[in-house]
């Protein structure tokens, strides 16, 4: 997080497509795209990446010392351009820590939304109390774009998105578990954007399942198995889990189930 109260000269977001953005809008021209990918690597890893390091993430299949070379051009336009965009001639934006050899972002310069998701992360599980951590867990939930540098298909970016897209549903399904005694449509809508996230995770729906069974809604209950079934049939001959099959039986005939839901 930027120190003080002032706001930072880059807003760079990481979960989605990577995009940095000033005060002026979207930073868009002269960038490279390898300037895009090399800033994401360091945004998953806030205490820095050596060059060795970003060169193996980046460009595993050729020469290192020409990943390495490609790499510190892209850095370099990086900060050109950032200076250019931002107005500020001495920012470095991704500084070099000599005594580790690590170049990482400069959290002074730079705000993150993959950061700012997980500090929110950090306040929920030290809350002293449900309001908060429900508070702290729908930032979080809010600042969720999309996958970790969405578009990139190479190994490191895949990786990552599937560690913060697991962090995001363990949210959701945090959330619902705050909201449903009190709120129960509340926490189905927190259940059913997790679907959305990962629509073929049957535990998301069997809790959906759970929840309207509780509420007396078979026609709903009927309505999230049949989602689930079409969401698995596209994906070829795939059919719900006979344990999935069980809690849709247990909300629809509570009593032949000895009452258990």
């Amino acid at each position: 997080t930027p120190s003080g109260d002032t706001l930072p000269l880059v807003r760079l977001c990481v979960l989605g497509p990577v995009t940095l953005t000033t005060e002026s809008g979207p930073v868009t021209v002269g960038m490279r795209t390898g300037s895009y990918a090399v800033f994401a690597v360091l945004a998953a890893h806030p205490n820095g990446r050596t060059l060795e390091q970003l060169a193996a993430h980046l460009h595993p299949s050729i020469d290192p010392d020409l990943a390495i070379k490609r790499i510190r051009t892209d850095i370099s336009t990086a900060r050109r351009v950032l200076r250019e965009a931002t107005r500020d001639k001495p920012a470095k934006f991704a500084v070099f820590d000599t005594p580790t050899g690590r170049y990482r972002l400069d959290p002074d310069t730079i705000e993150v939304d993959l950061w700012r998701m997980l500090a929110a992360i950090d306040r929920a599980n030290t809350a002293a109390d449900d309001p908060a951590c429900l508070a702290a867990l729908r930032e979080a939930a809010s600042l969720y774009g999309g996958d970790f540098a969405e578009g990139d298909d190479r190994v490191w970016a895949i990786d990552d998105a599937t560690c913060y897209r697991h962090q995001i549903l363990a949210v959701h399904a945090r959330i619902a578990e705050l909201l449903e005694a009190d709120h129960p449509d509340q926490a189905i809508a927190a259940l059913e954007t997790a679907i959305g996230l990962d629509p073929v995770n049957e535990e998301i729906y069997q809790r959906i399942m759970r929840i309207q069974g509780r509420q007396h809604r078979p026609d709903a209950v009927r309505r999230t198995l049949r989602q689930l079934e079409a969401r698995l049939a596209d994906l070829g001959d795939a059919e719900p889990s006979e344990a999935t099959r069980r809690v849709a039986e247990r909300q629809l005939h509570p009593a032949a189930a000895g009452g258990r839901r």
